[in-house]
């Protein structure tokens, strides 16, 4: 229980100062999910979320899951 907040918060910090790029970031990261869903990669993932974004994706894919 202690952690979902944690999570939560970092979340929310670049979320919103990332306000006007929000749509961007969604576009890549509803299409990464679906590719890494379907390859059930952990590689092809990491790989594909280290290409796409820095940590930004990851943190997006973390809390879609």
């Amino acid at each position: 229980m202690g952690r979902v907040p944690s999570i939560n918060e970092y979340c929310e910090t670049p979320i919103a100062t990332t306000d006007t790029p929000e749509p961007t970031t969604e576009t890549p990261s509803t299409p990464e999910v679906q590719y890494a869903s379907s390859n059930s990669t952990s590689n092809d993932e990491e790989q594909e979320a280290a290409t796409v974004a820095p940590s930004k994706v990851t943190k997006t894919l973390l809390f879609l899951k």
